[in-house]
């Protein structure tokens, strides 16, 4: 499986999210495009999601930061964290995080 970096995303824009969720089977999923320089776009699948935190001002079409963390049974990602460098999530302070068992990406 590839493992994905802060580099990866990092200076590409959000051109979809679609939030999924399958209350039966307790199966909850994120999908997100996002689009580099070239017009490149990649979806990123979070899936089993198991929380979330989105805060949007629109203030910056470019992503110029993210906290990317594998953690033991988790992969914790923030596309505006509070502090890039940290090795631990902030969820009090991070914004536009989601917190998944496992992130692949696609190219589309």
């Amino acid at each position: 499986m590839e493992v994905i970096d802060c580099s990866d995303i990092r200076d590409s824009k959000v051109v979809g999210l679609t939030v999924s969720s399958d209350w039966v089977q307790k199966v909850h999923s994120i999908e997100l495009v996002l689009r580099i320089v070239g017009d490149q776009e990649y979806r990123y699948t979070l899936s089993g999601v198991t929380r979330y935190s989105i805060y949007e001002d629109f203030g910056c079409e470019y992503i110029s930061q993210v906290k990317l963390l594998y953690l033991e049974s988790t992969v914790f990602l923030s596309l505006d964290p509070f502090d890039e460098l940290s090795s631990a999530p902030d969820y009090e302070n991070d914004c536009f995080w989601f917190e998944a068992s496992s992130l692949e990406r696609t190219v589309i």
